[in-house]
């Protein structure tokens, strides 16, 4: 009588495997099956989204000094503001900042303007470094005046360029020629510095 049921046994397990197989979703071949796409929950569809962030990218500028213009009863005098550049220590940064920036509203408000219109262009800045001087090439358009307005043009660009590190004396170019810079007192010089526009320094 013990040896029918020893030989159901085995039978049954065999039956119950099957049927936890198909449970699963699993083949007799235990291969893993495709399910159909209407029985898959809606967000498992969906394409996922990329994780974004609201952080900005650190700042890379800093802050540098520029010289405007305030007139006077006598003239004018240079007077220091900040702008936000990017690579502060190369040699041109400063004067692209002078030249490509136009004073802002406030600035304007407190009688601040600058002598250098928007069109001249900054060709080449060189910095001598054993020297301590700074060469500057300008577009042709920097020339489009004389006299006092110059010297003013002149003069704005020699204060900001001398804020630059190992920076004595710069030498002026226009499309490549060099030129004569214009001093406060309207003489030529080869090469100028913060000195020889001191009826214009910052008050």
């Amino acid at each position: 009588m013990s040896r029918p049921r020893r030989a159901a046994m085995p039978t049954l397990l065999l039956a119950l495997a099957a049927v936890l197989m198909a449970g699963c979703g699993l083949s007799h071949d235990d291969e893993a099956q495709p399910i159909a796409a209407d029985k898959l929950p809606a967000d498992l569809l969906a394409p996922s989204q990329p994780a974004t962030s609201t952080t900005l990218p650190p700042s890379d500028t800093k802050p540098v000094t520029i010289y405007l213009l305030r007139g006077t009863s006598d003239g004018a005098v240079l007077v220091p503001v900040q702008r936000e550049v990017a690579e502060p220590d190369r040699a041109g940064a400063r004067i692209e900042a002078l030249l490509r920036v136009e004073p802002t509203d406030a600035e304007k408000a407190q009688g601040l303007s600058s002598a250098i219109p928007d069109d001249v262009e900054l060709l080449v800045a060189l910095h001598d470094v054993d020297e301590r001087e700074l060469v500057i090439d300008l577009s042709q358009e920097f020339l489009d005046v004389q006299g006092t307005e110059l010297t003013y043009r002149f003069a704005q660009i020699v204060f900001t360029a001398a804020e630059l590190d190992g920076v004595r004396s710069i030498r002026f170019r226009v499309d490549g020629q060099a030129i004569q810079a214009l001093d406060d007192a309207g003489n030529e010089q080869a090469a100028v510095g913060t000195s020889d526009y001191s009826a214009l320094r910052p008050r």
